[in-house]
């Protein structure tokens, strides 16, 4: 049986424990480098000129705004902290 999207009432599969495990995997440091391999391998395979170059976000992209608000978030908890 398959599904042309994923719900969280599927019968079959509890989607959302396994798109949580697979973010565990993703954040653990002992599988960095596997799962860097597996990323290279997934954008080659879904982006076939993918460069695995760092390429740095333009000024007003959501990525940008993204990393200016974590910068943001991370300095004013750490003013707290010192206070």
């Amino acid at each position: 049986m398959s599904s042309p999207v994923f719900l969280q009432t599927d019968t079959i599969t509890d989607l959302e424990q396994f798109y949580n495990l697979l973010l565990e995997l993703f954040k653990d440091p002992d599988e960095k480098q596997e799962v860097d391999e597996l990323l290279v391998w997934w954008n080659r395979q879904i982006f076939p000129t993918y460069s695995t170059a760092q390429h740095t976000p333009m000024r007003n992209s959501a990525l940008a705004r993204i990393r200016e608000r974590r910068a943001h978030i991370k300095t004013t908890i750490n003013t707290l902290d010192a206070n």
